[in-house]
């Protein structure tokens, strides 16, 4: 290109480029300019024949290229002669300007008319005489568009104004249509200072703001290149991921010396007290800066499983937010529980779920009251309760359901949809830990409601992601409550929801691990049905999708997590199916993928349980060719549970100690099977402890813990004690139980104890129980009649009749 032809003329109204945050034609000029074009484009020719450029040089802005004493006129005709194409600031102001009016005009009447693009800053286009806006309440007046945009130009530079002309257009106003801003974060300054918004509901806005104005700029520069808008966004991304993986070592480095440094600066300013307003000014753009650099380097590390890279910051950031006193101004006391809430979420995403609940627990309780009573700092308190609450649900720590509920409570207060879907979320987790699935639905029910809305309202993944999670949990209880045609109806929905999701926003990788999550949550539903063929056809698409995504990145650490789940999920799935082989070289694939997580990473105990069931799977799939390899794999599935548990500070109600309790059962009854009886009854103890300690919190898992217990020491001639276990194991069942919904499980309970009792010659006690064993499997037999039902009654009525008299 000639260096005497720019690539694009800029006009604009100079009163669009003079307040700070929305200088538009300056902020514009510079990034076209400092764009880089795709490297496979360069040198290439587009449709219209000109050849793609390593940079969009020159621009011309009056600003920049004319000298002060020119005269106006034909330096302007001759930039617009030698410009490819016209880019039009539109406002209202620029609407009424003729300096525009009269650039736009001459750049048509040249015959350059399809190289017209135009940028909405402000106002809505075609106010001035669009009927069907005007019925809609729109002022003529917020006409945005300069008159010879909208209409054709002869080649005499007179308006055709019979005809309409359609130029492209990029959007960068708000949603509302009021003037957008050049970044990001002045668009979060402008939101905090005019909008009682929660800190997280201004990050939403912002986020979907960053993302619609990037969309924008490459709108611009896709028609300036001439090349479709899809096939630059992709060309774009893939370039710059390229560029990024050529740099990674060094940006990260870098990012957390950055960090630090932001970090510190926070820290040094952001509990002194500053008299004077230009200081306070420059310490909250300061602060600001921290934040998001903190906040946005976690969102791009824990796509990739790469949160380690944040281990020492967040540490340091922590020590040195909890030694100094809670800041008493309103603004940094959000902005200290924000810092707060996000070191918790880091520890969160390294597997550090203790260090996650202490920071989040002991933050929220230690904000004093006169600062709660702030609106911003009660909403922001909310936020580390739900996130606390979540994290007590997990290890069992007793403050589960009230912290959950007093977020709960502040966020229905200030209508928060997002955060109160999610605290409501955690809320039904502890109804359902106690199986009291009547709350658990209704919790769920307005849950939906408020992720739904939030949904809607807002282009950020967030809301978005919370909304599936949600459905994800309702059908895994409805599945649990045996309401399997519910749960896979369900599921069915939520893949709806994810295609939806990811039609509006295709780049985001959420949605491709929610597609495959969702394949092997129903895979494991329609195994339960007995559907195996189904299942297995589910489970091997999840895993073909799950290693194209392993493939794109093998140095991505998520990936290799999601790849591993979805091996050894179809090796459960060929289990049940007879193909133990198969199913062996498929946990074989995960035990590679969780081993290497967990060597890179090893105080990551979500890694660690992961790996724990791999090897408890592999046991599975042992038992019948090696039962001694399988026996070994069984012991390393304990060990690395008793770890996870015992690092968790062995928490009674935890996860980890339902998760421990489970494979030490498996473990018991394969030492069983050994007949090393001696052994058996060792481990099943320990399980039974947990169970104990568990109490109503998982009865199902506790009462499979006592009657294993109950029949080894059947097995070693101990039958007061093997009563004693199977009367415990009953107990645990009919605490939960529901009159009015009678379960097969604790008729089958009765019956073992009854058998039992028998067997000791304690004829009354057994009469007893299959009495109470008959009368629920007759009401069970009533309310759906079926082959299982009959060959029950005819069971427990054998037992009765063939009992002394």
């Amino acid at each position: 290109m000639p260096k005497s032809e720019y690539w694009c003329f800029i006009s604009y109204r100079h009163a669009d480029n003079r307040d700070s945050g929305r200088q538009w034609a300056t902020w514009l000029h510079q990034q076209i300019e400092t764009y880089e074009v795709p490297a496979d484009l360069v040198g290439k020719t587009n449709d219209r024949g000109d050849v793609f450029p390593e940079r969009i040089f020159p621009v011309f802005r009056d600003e920049d290229e004319l000298p002060a004493d020119a005269d106006l006129a034909s330096p302007i005709y001759r930039a617009l002669e030698r410009s490819k194409f016209l880019v039009v600031l539109c406002s209202p102001q620029a609407a009424a300007s003729a300096y525009v009016a009269d650039e736009v005009r001459y750049f048509k009447q040249l015959g350059k008319a399809v190289r017209v693009l135009a940028v909405l800053i402000e106002g809505e286009p075609n106010a001035s005489w669009d009927s069907g806006k005007h019925r809609t309440g729109i002022d003529p007046a917020r006409e945005c568009f300069p008159k010879p945009l909208q209409h054709p130009v002869d080649p005499t530079g007179k308006l055709i104004e019979t005809e309409r002309a359609e130029p492209i257009a990029a959007d960068f106003r708000l949603p509302d249509g009021t003037q957008g801003w050049t970044t990001p974060e002045a668009y979060r300054q402008s939101l905090r200072e005019a909008e009682n918004l929660s800190d997280r509901e201004i990050d939403l806005r912002v986020a979907e703001y960053r993302k619609r104005s990037e969309l924008a700029k490459l709108k611009i520069i896709a028609g300036i290149l001439g090349v479709p808008l899809g096939y630059l966004t992709q060309r774009d991304k893939v370039y710059q991921l390229e560029k990024a993986r050529r740099r990674a070592r060094a940006l990260w480095r870098v990012s957390l010396v950055m960090i630090l440094r932001a970090a510190l600066a926070l820290l040094a300013g952001a509990f002194a007290l500053k008299r004077e307003k230009d200081a306070r000014r420059s310490k909250a753009t300061s602060d600001d800066l921290s934040e998001f650099m903190i906040v946005d380097l976690y969102q791009r590390l824990i796509r990739i499983g790469r949160t380690d890279l944040l281990d020492e910051t967040a540490g340091r950031l922590d020590r040195l937010l909890g030694s100094g006193p809670v800041p008493t101004d309103q603004i940094d006391c959000v902005r200290y529980l924000r810092l707060k809430n996000q070191v918790a979420k880091i520890r969160l995403a390294q597997g550090r779920i203790n260090e996650a609940y202490q920071i989040s627990e002991r933050t929220a309780r230690g904000i004093p009251a006169g600062l709660t009573e702030k609106s911003d700092v009660a909403l922001a308190i909310a936020g580390l309760q739900s996130f606390a609450s979540d994290m007590a649900i997990r290890i069992g720590a007793p403050d589960g359901e009230s912290l959950a509920s007093q977020a709960v409570e502040t966020f229905r207060k200030h209508k928060r949809s997002a955060p109160l879907a999610l605290a409501l979320l955690n809320l039904m987790d502890y109804h359902l830990q106690r199986q009291d699935f009547a709350t658990a639905r209704t919790l769920a029910e307005e849950a939906i409601q408020n992720a739904d809305r939030a949904a809607r309202e807002s282009a950020s993944p967030e809301p978005r992601e919370t909304l599936l999670r949600i459905l994800l949990r309702q059908a895994r209880f409805e599945a649990e409550a045996e309401n399997l045609p519910q749960a896979i109806n369900i599921l069915s929905e939520r893949s709806s929801r994810i295609a939806t999701f990811a039609a509006q926003d295709p780049d985001h990788w959420l949605w491709d691990r929610e597609k495959i999550l969702n394949a092997i949550e129903e895979s494991k539903f329609q195994l339960r049905q007995s559907n195996n063929e189904r299942a297995l056809f589910l489970a091997e698409n999840s895993l073909r999708e799950a290693s194209v995504l392993e493939s794109r990145d093998p140095s991505n650490l998520e990936w290799g997590r999601i790849a591993a789940t979805a091996h050894n999920h179809r090796a459960f799935v060929l289990l049940e199916s007879g193909k133990a082989p198969e199913a062996k070289a498929d946990f074989e694939q995960g035990l590679a993928r969780f081993r290497k997580l967990t060597e890179f990473s090893p105080r990551n105990l979500g890694w660690r349980s992961s790996l724990a069931w791999t090897h408890d799977g592999l046991r599975s799939a042992l038992l019948e060719t090696d039962p001694d390899a399988a026996l070994a794999s069984s012991t390393t599935a304990v060990n690395l549970l008793r770890s996870v548990y015992q690092d968790l500070g062995k928490p009674n109600g935890s996860d980890a100690a339902r998760e421990l309790m489970m494979v030490l059962t498996s473990k018991a009854n394969l030492q069983t099977d050994l007949g090393e009886l001696d052994a058996a009854a060792s481990t099943i103890a320990e399980a039974v402890a947990l169970a104990e300690a568990l109490g109503a919190a998982d009865a199902v898992l506790g009462s499979d813990a006592c009657f294993t217990q109950s029949e080894i020491l059947a097995a070693t001639s101990q039958l007061p004690a093997a009563i004693d276990a199977a009367r415990k194991g009953r107990d645990f069942l009919s605490g939960i139980e529901k009159p009015e919904k009678p379960s097969r499980p604790l008729a089958v309970a009765h019956l073992k104890v009854a058998m039992l009792e028998a067997e000791s010659a304690m004829t009354a006690e057994a009469r007893a129980s299959a009495t109470a064993a008959l009368g629920i499997v007759e009401s069970l037999h009533a309310a759906s009649p079926s082959p299982q039902t009959i060959r029950d009654l005819e069971t427990v009525r054998t037992f009765l009749l063939n009992l002394p008299q």
